[in-house]
């Protein structure tokens, strides 16, 4: 029987690349046809694009929470995924806010069954759990796997045990593997887990708004950016490490900030935490005149006006300091908690 994977998790926990590796293995390993859906919470999405780049094959479902505000566009996507690809698997990759109940109940009304892996940052798990801890239950406590990602980050020994233990409380009957989506550990262990019975219903989260429920407010735009010279892909790694290295100063609660610099191929950003490195996937090589910026930035602290005010100010400043102009393609308001 045909199998659609939801890969849950809180914004900025791994997700996109787990499910990355997991496409890949599907394909190259099995000899299976996997497809890829990702929802993203603005209009102008950044994991999709990313993921088409990579050559992955993949659809996007934009402008809001498909557990909630998007249950219909989930569904009428999957069918029509089925009807012209026919694929083994359905990878679904919702926004880290969105609860997994409802997307397994939508899921299984195309005739699907529904595996659910919970992905939780090992990093910043705790911390999470702290300041959101009923909205982080309901996303871990129907998955039949939770993978602690991004284990390359935690050097403690004590730390692993403590989540693992506050893990096992919010949902005692999940199975528990560690894994980097970066250095691929644990991969092979998620892997075996993928054949699991499917024995977790829980309670269906049916009225919850999840984009209400986060509290957060976002900001997202398509950026057009043409350089006065050609510029190698290196400094287009600097430029998205500059942006997000700037906003993130004048952040005040990051959900998830990302950006998609995108040519020939692409380089994906992130940061999840002012004190934090800005992470870089992807590749771009050789030289460009021109390339896209995709940009999505969450925030629970900054309205939508003050997240747009500042991207816009150090776009400008970056623009002068390395040479090039731009002009924005499409941008988008999102929710605001003002």
């Amino acid at each position: 029987m045909q199998r659609a994977i939801i890969m849950s998790g809180f914004l900025g926990s791994g997700k996109t690349s787990l499910i990355l590796r997991l496409g890949k293995y599907f394909a190259e390993n099995l000899g299976k046809k996997a497809v890829i859906i990702v929802n993203e919470i603005g209009e102008i999405g950044v994991d999709g694009d990313f993921l088409k780049k990579l050559g992955m094959n993949s659809y996007e479902i934009t402008e809001g929470c498909i557990c909630c505000t998007l249950r219909r566009d989930l569904e009428s996507t999957i069918s029509d995924v089925l009807s012209s690809i026919n694929p083994d698997f359905v990878l679904i990759e919702p926004t880290g806010i969105a609860f997994p109940s409802v997307i397994r109940k939508t899921v299984r009304k195309v005739g699907m069954d529904a595996l659910v892996i919970g992905v939780a940052d090992a990093k910043r798990f705790v911390k999470l759990y702290s300041e959101s801890r009923e909205f982080l239950e309901r996303q871990l406590r129907e998955a039949e796997i939770i993978a602690v990602n991004k284990i390359d980050t935690v050097s403690s020994k004590a730390e692993l045990n403590l989540l693992v233990e506050l893990i096992k409380q919010i949902s005692p009957n999940s199975e528990i593997v560690f894994t980097s989506a970066k250095t691929g550990e644990g991969f092979d262990s998620l892997v075996k887990l993928l054949e699991l019975p499917l024995r977790i219903e829980g309670k269906i989260e049916e009225f919850l708004d999840s984009t209400a429920e986060s509290g957060a407010s976002w900001y997202s735009a398509k950026v057009l950016i043409k350089f006065k010279k050609p510029v190698a892909g290196v400094e287009l790694k600097r430029l998205g490490v500059e942006m997000l290295d700037k906003i993130k100063v004048r952040a005040r609660k990051i959900q998830h900030y990302k950006m998609l610099i995108s040519a020939d191929g692409a380089l994906k950003f992130g940061v999840t935490g002012k004190d934090e490195s800005v992470s870089v996937d992807g590749e771009l090589a050789g030289w460009f005149v021109q390339s896209k910026l995709n940009v999505l930035l969450i925030d629970k602290e900054l309205s939508t006006e003050q997240i747009r005010r500042i991207f816009e100010e150090e776009l400008m400043k970056l623009a002068e300091d390395l040479g090039f102009n731009f002009e924005f393609i499409e941008h988008e308001h999102g929710a605001d908690n003002e």
